[in-house]
C-alpha cells in the first residue's frame, strides 16, 4: 500500500503537468441525477480544451442531443430534436454570478473550491489543477473544470478525467439542423 501511494502522487503530478501545457484536450464522464428520480442517472461526456467543449449523453448517435460550448466568444449551439426533425439552437452563453467560497473538498483526486450561484441554489466544486471554465451541461465560467454541481432538483458528478493525447479531433459546433434561438425553442415546444 505504501508504495502505491507515490505512485499515484507521480501520477497525478504528470497529469497536472500536461493538462498545463497549452494545447490539450481532455473528457470526463458525468452522472446526472434528478433528485424526484434518483434510481434514472444518466451519463454524458464532456469533451473539452481550454476555451470550448461539446456535451453529449454518453450512449448517443452523432449530432444528437449534443451542447457546444464557447467560452471565450460566449456562444453555445445545442442540437435537438422535435417531432423526427432536428434543430441547432443557437444563443449566448449566459454566466452564472459565481461567488468564489472557501471550502474545499478532493474528488477524484484533484483539489476543489466550492463556488455558488443564485443565492446558494447552486453549488459548484472546481479544480483549477485543470485549466478550463468548462463544467456539465450548461454550467461554465469558473477557474478550473467543473467536477460537481448540486441544484434543488439535480446532483452532477464526475466519474473519471481522462487527458486525451492522442486521438485529438477538433471541438466543433454540431451543424445539422434548422437554426433556431433558444425563445424560438422554448415556443415550439410549448405549441405541442
Amino acid at each position: 500500500m505504501l508504495m502505491k501511494k507515490p505512485f499515484f502522487l507521480l501520477f497525478l503530478l504528470a497529469i497536472s503537468a500536461m493538462i498545463n501545457a497549452q494545447d490539450f484536450q481532455a473528457s470526463a464522464l458525468y452522472s446526472i441525477k434528478n433528485l424526484s428520480q434518483p434510481e434514472n442517472a444518466q451519463n454524458y461526456i464532456l469533451t473539452f480544451d481550454a476555451t470550448t467543449s461539446v456535451y453529449q449523453p454518453e450512449k448517443s448517435l452523432p449530432q444528437d442531443e449534443v451542447l457546444y460550448k464557447n467560452s471565450s466568444h460566449l456562444t453555445r449551439v445545442q442540437s435537438k430534436k422535435w417531432n423526427a426533425k432536428s434543430y441547432l439552437i443557437n444563443d449566448a452563453l449566459i454566466a452564472l454570478d459565481w461567488k468564489l467560497e472557501s471550502q474545499t473538498k478532493v474528488i477524484l483526486g484533484y483539489s476543489c473550491q466550492k463556488a455558488t450561484a443564485q443565492n446558494g441554489q447552486i453549488v459548484a466544486w472546481f479544480t483549477p489543477a485543470i485549466p478550463t471554465a468548462q463544467g456539465p451541461a450548461n454550467y461554465f465560467g469558473l477557474p478550473g473544470l467543473i467536477l460537481e454541481v448540486a441544484t434543488l432538483k439535480q446532483h452532477i458528478l464526475c466519474s473519471h478525467v481522462q487527458l486525451l493525447s492522442q486521438n485529438k479531433t477538433p471541438i466543433q459546433a454540431p451543424t445539422i439542423g434548422q437554426k433556431i434561438t433558444q425563445k424560438q425553442w422554448d415556443e415550439l415546444v410549448k405549441k405541442k
